[in-house]
């Protein structure tokens, strides 16, 4: 669904390139002009972008509260088929959800304001490249080239392209709000069966060390490093219920998760799969360095503090 709405979103984004790159044929720019005169062609530019991330962001929003709702329903329904008994579960109204979505920051700053950054992130990266390339006696068709990219290299080195992966790297850790703001919305809903959340993260090699060190960790409802926890987060929450002795039950066998060696015990967090790999694979996932200090027993726990990944020589210092 991420991908299905990354596309969509970036769509949108490739019509308001081709209008972008047209209107930028038609400025007829030269290397005489001053930079007030520059800036004041770029204005047109400038309006048709306003208007594309404009419409970019009001799709993505739509589809994050279509995810809300959604995974709302999915927790429902995996509680409900985890447990022995019917549990009266509290559902978030949506308009509540929506709410959540665009008051929470993400990473410092509320939906609105990525949006409006991406929006002049890429027009100032588009003035720049006018400004630098006329300035520094450029053909005009040189600039455009330096926006749009070349051919040779699939467009791939152009302004542009730069604008385009930020754009889909918004839209993945995005969703990932919406989604996280709603397991964390439902969570505090049913607090009176939910005691705590649990961090998830993603057992492969292109895991964040921040997300290693925390999976497997249980903090109380409204506390802990609730994901997403950096641009293009792919952790997740798996909600605490009180304990089926609290409930007046014996305890359930114990469920799996998906990891890349298929499902495996669900009481296995990312430092324990880790140490069962490889050493070519901790090399991997972790840096040669890291990896000889994590194979001599420190747990990746310890790889962060506060929030904060330790390089190499910190870590050696601190573990001695």
């Amino acid at each position: 669904y991420y991908s299905s709405t990354s596309k969509q979103v970036m769509d949108l984004l490739r019509v308001v390139e081709k209008d972008l790159v047209n209107q930028l044929k038609t400025l007829d720019l030269d290397n005489q002009m001053t930079i007030p005169q520059i800036d004041a062609r770029l204005e047109s530019v400038r309006a048709i972008l306003n208007e594309g991330y404009d419409l970019a962001g009001k799709e993505l929003i739509k589809h994050m509260n279509d995810a809300a709702e959604y995974e709302q329903e999915w927790q429902i329904k995996t509680i409900d088929s985890s447990t022995p008994i019917v549990l009266d579960m509290i559902a978030v109204a949506p308009v509540t959800l929506f709410a959540a979505i665009e008051s929470k920051p993400l990473q410092g700053k509320l939906i609105k304001e990525w949006i409006d950054k991406l929006d002049q992130d890429s027009y100032t990266r588009i003035q720049d490249a006018v400004r630098i390339g006329l300035v520094e006696g450029q053909s005009y068709s040189d600039v455009v080239k330096r926006i749009t990219g070349t051919k040779a290299l699939q467009y791939t080195d152009g302004v542009m392209a730069l604008n385009n992966r930020q754009a889909q790297a918004l839209v993945s850790t995005a969703m990932s709000h919406a989604t996280n703001t709603a397991t964390s919305e439902f969570y505090q809903a049913n607090d009176d069966l939910i005691k705590g959340w649990q961090f998830l993260a993603t057992l492969d090699f292109r895991t964040t060390t921040l997300c290693k060190s925390y999976d497997g960790q249980k903090f109380e409802l409204g506390k802990g490093p609730y994901p997403p926890i950096h641009i293009r987060c792919r952790s997740s929450t798996v909600p605490v219920l009180k304990s089926w002795k609290e409930m007046g039950m014996k305890d359930p066998p114990a469920g799996t998760r998906s990891s890349l060696d298929g499902q495996i015990s669900e009481t296995i967090n990312y430092d324990e799969w880790l140490r069962k790999q490889s050493h070519e694979k901790q090399n991997e996932a972790l840096g040669v360095g890291k990896a000889e200090i994590f194979r001599s027993g420190v747990k990746l726990e310890r790889f962060v503090e506060n929030g904060k990944e330790l390089t190499l020589e910190q870590l050696k210092k601190i573990e001695k």
